[in-house]
């Protein structure tokens, strides 16, 4: 199995965010929103990609944005927890370290963006770095291979 079908499978092996179910369904309901999910999982693998339309700068670039939509997510939600809900105590220090965590997904995030804005130049210092690396001479520009 490829990394990115290990990547698919673990990303979709539960379905929809659970903290979307959890948030915004009647427990009733989320077994449902899995079951959905797992339909449209299929759909997915099983359509050819002649049909699925490819992302405008390509599939790794678009996964990685898929990716810091995603981190976002998951910040609004342990900052939505550290925003005070009434916890006190025990509770209230876990939602404290939550939110913390949380502002350090959005650190992560400003980390990826730079280099995702400006690919030539990231790809530049990534090869010049192996050239170094292996003992060889860099060079000024590399051309990314399409």
């Amino acid at each position: 199995m490829s990394g990115m079908e290990q990547l698919t499978e673990r990303r979709f092996k539960d379905g929809f965010r659970e903290t979307f179910v959890f948030l915004f369904t009647r427990k009733g309901d989320a077994p449902t929103f899995r079951h959905l999910a797992a339909l449209l999982m299929d759909l997915y693998r099983g359509v050819d990609s002649l049909f699925w339309p490819p992302h405008q700068q390509g599939d790794l670039h678009g996964l990685i944005l898929a990716a810091l939509r995603d981190l976002r997510h998951v910040r609004d939600v342990m900052l939505w927890i550290d925003a005070g809900h009434g916890f006190d105590g025990y509770a209230a220090a876990v939602a404290d370290l939550v939110g913390r965590s949380g502002a350090d997904l959005e650190m992560i995030a400003q980390k990826i963006e730079p280099g995702m804005a400006n690919l030539p130049q990231l790809y530049d210092e990534y090869m010049r770095a192996l050239d170094i690396a292996e003992g060889q001479r860099p060079r000024e520009h590399y051309e990314i291979p399409s």
